[in-house]
């Protein structure tokens, strides 16, 4: 299961944030292994390890929250990530070695490592980490046995005696210990792999979504070229008639004006055919300003008497990564929506701004935010508008496609689609579009 660069960045954010509660467990855990039980000779050098873990993980902490260069973004967050493992493997087996490596029940704690590294990362990174556990544990063994190192044996009875031998409740701190041992290592293991059935199952369900949209946007591909050439014939006849029109400048301009929507009819039929082909859409840096301008232009005839009040709010946006006519066929559908929403008339909202997401982009997000005063969308409702072909508009000739039409093509470029609504009084659809780096 290889993760996306966003997803990469989101599961190293989560190990940062496991490691301080192993922190706060390694030096809990010392703390009574010396003071309360007082097995463990010499707790300095298990401190001290604890300090270096808590300060590589305030450098990985700032890392993650530092905007990154888009270009090679999954490779560095899978190297990282591969780093955080080793540099865990080492304090793991540091830990280990002064509380007495040989006989310490918490060796099973390695199995974590191998396991979280299986479901982060690709390929043999796994199987390397694994190898290096056995190398860095296998060495302290055969170096302790070298008498190379000293060893760091624990005060802890019952270890090299029996049960029976030890009459009071000290000979049971052991046989505890690994029980202890045994049931934490089960638990976090039933807890890690319960974690991933449950992503497994939210990915199974974004897959059928798409299979959906996949046949949908085929069929869709097919009846674009099939109108091709008819709109081919179309624009011929059209130039016939404007060059016959002599004189005619009203006649010109109906033709004119013909030819524009033609144009963008076959400009559509193009992008879709590109769509379905398995490269995808050319992302490059667009200006969402632009986009904004030239659909809410298209709406600059269909306004009147309707009652309905356009309110824009650009502001001075970085360019985002996306392909510029989907976004304004994003745009175009998103408006749509909000215009069927005000039967009664209302505001219409169009606002763009900068945010702070690196989960949507290294430097941040632009986001398109359309805004109406209308109905509303029920709660239960709002994953369902981007199902396919589920509409509330099937009176009025609505298909169902638009919305899940809006996130595939958002998907596709890196961004996402989020969605706020409360009845009688409005939704806003909230488009946001990974900011491309000044250097793109």
């Amino acid at each position: 299961m290889r993760l996306a660069a966003q997803d990469l960045e989101e599961q190293g954010r989560w190990l940062v944030a496991v490691r301080w509660l192993a922190s706060a467990g390694v030096v809990l855990t010392v703390w009574v292994a010396s003071s309360v039980l007082g097995i463990l000779r010499d707790p300095r050098p298990l401190y001290a390890i604890a300090l270096c873990i808590i300060a590589y993980n305030l450098l990985f902490q700032a890392a993650y929250r530092r905007p990154r260069a888009r270009r090679g973004h999954r490779a560095r967050g899978a190297g990282r990530i591969l780093l955080q493992f080793g540099l865990d493997l080492l304090a793991l087996t540091l830990l280990l070695y002064f509380s007495d490596i040989a006989h310490n029940p918490f060796i099973l704690y390695f199995v974590f490592h191998v396991v979280m590294a299986s479901i982060l990362l690709p390929g043999w990174a796994p199987y390397l980490l694994a190898f290096l556990a056995v190398v860095l544990v296998g060495a302290v063994l055969f170096l302790q046995s070298w008498g190379v190192i000293p060893p760091h044996p624990l005060d802890l009875p019952g270890l090299h005696a029996g049960i029976a031998d030890e009459r009071g409740p000290e000979g049971y701190v052991y046989p505890l210990g690994v029980l202890i041992a045994l049931g934490s290592t089960l638990g976090i293991a039933a807890y890690l792999t319960t974690s991933v059935s449950r992503y497994v199952e939210r990915v199974q369900g974004q897959i059928r979504q798409h299979e959906k949209m996949l046949g949908i946007g085929q069929l869709v591909a097919g009846f674009a070229h099939q109108i091709a050439n008819p709109l081919d014939g179309l624009q011929n006849g059209l130039r016939r008639i404007e060059s016959g029109a002599g004189a005619n400048e009203r006649l010109k301009e109906t033709v004119r004006l013909m030819m524009a929507a033609l144009g963008r009819i076959e400009n559509v039929a193009k992008r879709l055919q590109e769509f379905a082909r398995p490269q995808g859409l050319e992302l490059q840096a667009c200006d969402v300003n632009r986009a904004v301008d030239a659909t809410l232009q298209l709406y600059a005839n269909t306004l009147a008497g309707r009652g309905i009040t356009v309110q824009l709010d650009c502001s001075a946006v970085p360019k985002a990564w996306g392909d510029p006519y989907s976004i304004e066929e994003i745009l175009f559908n998103l408006c749509t929506n909000a215009l069927d929403a005000m039967p009664q008339g209302g505001t219409l909202l169009v606002r763009t701004h900068a945010q702070e997401r690196p989960d949507i982009g290294p430097d941040g997000c632009v986001a398109i935010e359309v805004h109406d005063s209308g109905v509303g969308i029920p709660a239960d409702r709002l994953e369902k508008i981007f199902e396919p072909f589920y509409t509330t508009k099937a009176q009025t000739g609505g298909t169902g496609l638009g919305l899940g039409l809006c996130r595939m093509l958002l998907s596709e470029m890196g961004g996402r689609l989020e969605v706020e609504s409360q009845l009688a009084r409005g939704s806003t659809f909230r488009v946001l579009l990974a900011a491309a780096a000044d250097d793109a």
